[in-house]
């Protein structure tokens, strides 16, 4: 408004800037408490599932975690649950599980499982946090054939009947002590005298530890896709062991490789992984040259082992 004598200019106070400034100050605050109810939401979002077994709290040896969806947990904690025994190399991200009821092999890198026919689920994904191999939580509840549940309010997974699947199994844990240790791989008697032999031919020069590399690449190739299924087709492929070719496969079985050929068969593998090896002090110029486009793991005395690159 406009008051007074011509040319002088009055300014009442603006009742509006009050009301303006009460109005922004209110859509401050509103915009503040969303935003700490978004902070809690995410705080709360972020914090791990837990794992029920039976109704009580199973404390894993590594977080559980959420990928695409999916609760992911151990694999080691799954065979403490169930009496079996995981052989696991995270250079490789080959996992052999076994117990007396259930054998399978995991191989992180193509998310494949071998061994359990009844599971028809993907397994992607997986994933290797400070030398845990975590799977997905469904997927061991398939292999296992338990019942599997989710509690959104106390953002739990829920298992059921381990409980009696643990009886089960310690029961024939029992009777297997009795009988013979569980094997990645079950040869026939012809199958053993052959995987003696040759590790007899190929590492009689070598001690204990070296014969059982040599064992640990029969085993892996038989568990491997790329290979035949059996021993005696992964021994006899051509090509494959110079032994078999020379002849001297049969060569008088050492007794120390006994005792190589059962612990691999067990799953113990010192090459971690390997699917070939060889001796570069003999090999040929096109044997070394095919050796060299490998991937390096480990040498033993006198072999070089490798995988695929």
């Amino acid at each position: 408004m406009v008051q007074g004598n011509k040319g002088f200019v009055h300014h009442e106070p603006s009742r509006f800037s009050l009301r303006h400034y009460q109005l922004a100050v209110a859509i401050a605050a509103i915009l503040l408490i969303g935003q700490l109810g978004v902070a809690s939401n995410v705080a709360f979002a972020a914090e791990p599932p837990t794992l029920s077994v039976n109704g009580e709290h199973l404390q894993t040896s590594h977080p559980v975690r959420i990928i695409e969806g999916r609760a992911l947990a151990p694999i080691q904690d799954f065979a403490a649950l169930t009496g079996g025994t995981v052989y696991f190399d995270p250079s490789s991200g080959l996992a052999r599980y076994v117990s007396p009821t259930v054998r399978f092999v995991l191989i992180s890198s193509r998310s494949e499982i071998m061994g359990v026919e009844h599971v028809q689920q993907p397994i992607t994904p997986l994933a290797i946090e400070n030398g845990n191999l975590l799977v997905p939580v469904r997927l061991m509840a398939e292999v296992f054939e338990w019942t599997i549940g989710w509690d959104s309010e106390k953002r739990a997974v829920l298992l059921d009947n381990v409980s009696v699947a643990s009886n089960i199994v310690q029961q024939l844990n029992l009777e297997a002590e009795a009988r013979t240790p569980a094997y990645v791989y079950d040869p026939t008697p012809e199958e053993m005298d052959l995987f003696l032999r040759l590790i007899t031919a190929e590492a009689w020069g070598e001690g204990l530890e070296g014969k059982l590399g040599v064992a640990a690449v029969v085993i892996n190739s038989i568990l491997d896709p790329y290979f035949p299924n059996t021993m005696y087709d992964v021994i006899m492929q051509e090509g494959r062991f110079s032994p078999i070719n020379d002849g001297s496969i049969n060569a008088p079985i050492l007794s120390t490789c006994r005792e190589a050929a059962e612990r691999a068969l067990q799953g113990e593998d010192p090459t971690l992984g390997a699917l070939y090896f060889y001796n570069p002090l003999i090999a040929s110029p096109a044997g070394r040259a095919f050796h060299e486009t490998l991937r390096f793991t480990v040498q033993i005395g006198n072999h070089r082992f490798s995988a695929r690159p």
